[in-house]
């Protein structure tokens, strides 16, 4: 299991890495454009471009498309790394099959699972996720903003409001905004309980007299 975790993290960091180097991207172009804007005087940007468009308009559109591409980038993170963590706990989930340790009839005959199916799998040979020093809150609420964006675009809808409501989506059509600042706090969120699930489930291993699976 080891060796899966050190691949869970690589495909973590290959998540940061992309996203770091668009960001950096994104965000010099946004400030070599806010420069430019402030280089002239609000004269030029007021100027008439034909069809009634202003430079500004224009500029303005040009930010606004560089802000998009900035937000898309931060989707793209948090479907990366979330996907990490959540192969982990299939990785987990297959080698308790192949050990014959999922017991629950319906869980069998699955190749996969929810995240709370894995926490009831989990759950069948002591390993409570749902619980200390787990953050399983923290968790869900990545899996949350995670779901919406990957399903509903980032986008509050009647299928999602009722989860998103706790974390301040109160309205449809809102969008989900994930900042530098979560998207990071994400990363670690994923590094640790990986890392977590992996010692608890090796503990289950040896407690059973079983060998590591490599």
């Amino acid at each position: 299991m080891r060796a899966g975790l050190r691949l869970v993290h690589f495909d973590i960091e290959i998540g940061v890495e992309f996203y770091e180097e668009t960001r950096s991207h994104y965000s010099r172009k946004a400030k070599t454009l806010e420069e430019k804007h402030n280089a002239r005087p609000s004269s030029y940007w007021s100027e008439d471009v034909g069809d009634g468009t202003t430079r500004g308009d224009l500029a303005s559109e040009e930010y606004g498309e560089l802000e998009e591409m900035l937000q898309l980038n931060s989707y793209f993170g948090m479907v990366t790394v979330f996907g990490a963590l959540e192969r982990c706990f299939l990785r987990i989930f297959q080698d308790m099959k192949s050990l014959k340790l999922v017991e629950d009839k319906h869980q069998k005959k699955r190749s996969y699972l929810t995240l709370g199916g894995y926490k009831d799998a989990l759950k069948s040979v002591d390993i409570h996720v749902a619980k200390q020093p787990f953050k399983w809150s923290d968790i869900i609420k990545f899996q949350d903003l995670r779901d919406a964006i990957a399903h509903q675009n980032g986008f509050v809808t009647e299928e999602n409001i009722n989860r998103l409501t706790q974390y301040g989506y109160k309205k449809l059509g809102q969008r989900v905004e994930i900042s530098d600042k979560y998207f990071r706090s994400a990363v670690e969120l994923a590094k640790e309980s990986s890392t977590l699930l992996v010692k608890e489930y090796s503990k289950v291993i040896r407690k059973l007299g079983r060998k590591k699976i490599r």
